[in-house]
């Protein structure tokens, strides 16, 4: 068997949004060619400068500093989206509670802003 000679060069892997995966639910890590499926997170791993996928087994490897950064960005979405359920339910008590007419004219208010 002939031995491979080719430099495997190593590239700093970066953190992303998951605008593609969205698109794309499966796609095949570029570090062990393993297929890895859409997991529902906000975030995926790549090689910095590109667009090859890395999946989170092999992030965690080589880059597990990122990591740390994934799980606080997690936490600062899962709260944002804490605050706003708050906000969207104090808005529905509010407008049940008020008349009909009331509830008429805060809208016509916020069509003509």
């Amino acid at each position: 068997m002939k031995k491979c000679t080719k430099e495997v060069v190593k590239a700093p892997i970066k953190l992303r949004m998951n605008e593609d995966f969205l698109h794309n639910p499966s796609a095949m890590c570029t570090l062990c060619r393993e297929e890895s499926y859409y997991d529902g997170s906000f975030f995926h791993y790549s090689i910095e400068g590109t667009e090859s996928f890395v999946c989170e087994s092999c992030a965690k490897k080589e880059a597990p500093e990122l990591e740390a950064i994934r799980e606080e960005a997690l936490s600062a979405i899962s709260m944002a989206k804490s605050y706003q359920a708050t906000y969207i339910r104090k808005n529905i008590k509010e407008m049940i509670h008020k008349s009909h007419d009331e509830q008429i004219i805060e809208y016509v208010d916020l069509i003509c802003r």
